[in-house]
């Protein structure tokens, strides 16, 4: 993978440290959305082009409880010109779908 492409997501290039910060909430995301592994190993295997089928689940889970005006998370994405909840909560999946199939979060 082109280096300095590491962390593209929808053409957006997000830093080190927000994608960073996004895989530290995994944990947190995975004990609440994926509590049977069957439907974690679905989504690991989902192809990216189908990512957007986790629009109303996972997205509506990550837009009520972590993207809002107030929060530094939001600002951040807003930094790197993302502004609208389901562009934040698009990419926040992608980050972890990318993370998952290359191993880097469990």
């Amino acid at each position: 993978m082109n280096e300095l492409l590491k962390n593209e997501y929808n053409g957006i290039i997000v830093s080190d440290t927000l994608e960073e910060k996004i895989l530290n909430m995994w944990s947190i995301v995975k004990e609440n959305v994926f509590k049977d592994n069957d439907i974690l190993s679905e989504f690991i295997s989902t192809q990216k082009n189908k990512l957007y089928e986790y629009h109303f689940g996972l997205g509506l889970y990550l837009r009520n409880n972590f993207i809002y005006p107030d929060k530094e998370l939001y600002r951040e994405f807003n930094e790197c010109g993302v502004i609208h909840n389901d562009d934040i909560s698009s990419i926040m999946i992608q980050i972890w779908h990318r993370a998952l199939q290359e191993g880097r979060i469990k």
